[in-house]
């Protein structure tokens, strides 16, 4: 990348401006495209399109993958209903990428959008240029490389912050949103070469606050990762420091324990991302792709929200029995809460099981096909603990949905927590289930498994 200072100066000079008038905007216009004078061609972004800007990346622990060229809109279907993934990396800039724009024909703010809407974590990252030291050609591809001297690689890492937030806005990624320097591999015992990529990392960061962004950094465990994981214990405030590490160690273990390349002592509480298994095939549903595998922990990690619909009692329990007329207690209570919440019974909450909570469960029984008893069976207990909207759910989620489930497997006999945020042993759990009722075992609940739910299948 080539920009003559004096051009850098006005490009700089003229984003201030831009962006002190556009403080109050929700969706910004795009930045100027580093090192080229004017703004991005806005007829092809986000903003263009009518599009409404979003934060790319909320609070969020699961499971996430990437690839280098971004997946079509069929095949990001097909994961979504049948792949653990609930987050996908996309390469938006760079001169760098070995998939360039040019070889990218799903890539778009419309693809983008989409990925949204549909509830994919967006994790945005620009491949620009690498270290002085880097090993061009086979296996790795050619790719430019910043300046050896300090006072350049910095300057190119504020240029490579304006490409990636100008790529980012046009895409539709506002303010906030994380965006991601890859720094691939490099000898860091070479000292000039580690300054210069710490500086250039530094430089980026601060340039990214300043338009009001989030830096992420990726890079192998044993180059840039470690090399700032060092610089920070030896000095806490020598620079601008990443807010999330992306940590390349194909160890294959779905964690984010650092290993020896990154402490426990920084980058902790969801700041971090660990690739564990570097180019490798995997087929969800008819759907096979090449990709990374990562698991992560993001802004507050997924945490539970607050309940809803439960009448101010209590509806989790260990067990689920069978309850009739004369029954009494909390689990009484609970299932008139859900009968008068799906319309089977109009009279007060109370704990005891009266002739008038009977006629309701009559009433459910028969609309829903079940043998007409009155009592409150196991199916049924399944199937109103599963009543309400048919969200698809995966490890990660945390919608309302994800404690209607817990409570719905765990009626239905299986073990699992019930505390609102769709784990691992959630996943396990809806496997187990998924299993004795004869569907795929994906660990994924979308509407066909409410649906059995809602049928009271054990």
């Amino acid at each position: 990348m080539t920009v003559h200072t004096a051009t850098l100066r006005l490009v700089v000079a003229t984003l201030a401006a831009v962006l002190t008038a556009s403080l109050a905007v929700a969706v910004q216009a795009p930045v100027a495209a580093a090192g080229s004078g004017r703004p991005a061609d806005d007829s092809a972004s986000a903003r263009g399109l009518g599009l409404k800007a979003f934060r790319s990346q909320g609070s969020f622990t699961g499971y996430g993958f990437d690839r280098c060229i971004t997946p079509s809109q069929r095949d990001m279907n097909e994961w979504r209903r049948t792949s653990p993934f609930a987050a996908v990396g996309i390469y938006i800039s760079g001169a760098g990428r070995a998939c360039p724009a040019s070889s990218q024909p799903y890539l778009s703010p419309r693809w983008v959008s989409r990925q949204h809407q549909l509830g994919w974590e967006i994790l945005p990252i620009h491949i620009g240029l690498q270290a002085p030291c880097f090993q061009q050609g086979d296996p790795t591809p050619t790719k430019p490389r910043m300046s050896a001297d300090l006072g350049k690689a910095r300057r190119q890492g504020a240029w490579a912050a304006d490409d990636v937030v100008a790529k980012a806005q046009r895409f539709g990624m506002g303010r906030r949103s994380t965006l991601y320097m890859d720094i691939e591999w490099y000898d860091r015992s070479n000292k000039r070469c580690n300054r210069a990529v710490l500086g250039h990392i530094d430089s980026f960061t601060e340039r990214i606050h300043q338009l009001r962004y989030r830096a992420g950094l990726y890079s192998s465990g044993s180059a840039a990762i470690y090399s700032l994981d060092v610089a920070r214990h030896a000095d806490r405030n020598r620079f601008t420091w990443p807010d999330q590490l992306w940590l390349a160690w194909g160890n294959g273990e779905a964690n984010l324990d650092g290993g020896p390349y990154l402490s426990d002592d920084f980058w902790r509480n969801n700041k971090r991302l660990h690739q564990y298994k570097l180019d490798v095939t995997a087929r969800y549903g008819s759907t096979r792709l090449t990709i990374d595998r990562n698991w992560l922990s993001i802004g507050q990690g997924s945490q539970p929200r607050r309940q809803t619909g439960t009448c101010g009692r209590p509806l989790s329990f260990a067990t689920y029995p069978r309850l009739e007329r004369g029954s009494r207690g909390n689990r009484v209570a609970a299932a008139r809460c859900l009968l008068r919440r799906s319309g089977y019974l109009q009279v007060p909450i109370t704990d005891r099981f009266d002739r008038r909570m009977a006629r309701g469960v009559r009433r459910m029984q028969q609309d829903r096909g079940f043998p007409v008893s009155g009592v409150l069976s196991h199916r049924s207990w399944i199937s109103l603990l599963a009543t309400g909207r048919r969200d698809l759910v995966k490890v990660g989620s945390n919608e309302q949905a994800v404690w209607r489930l817990q409570r719905a497997l765990v009626a239905a006999g299986v073990s699992t927590p019930i505390d609102g945020v769709f784990s691992r042993k959630t996943a396990r759990a809806a496997r187990v289930w998924q299993r004795h009722v004869g569907q795929r075992r994906t660990g994924v609940v979308h509407a066909t498994h409410w649906r059995l739910l809602y049928r009271g299948r054990r």
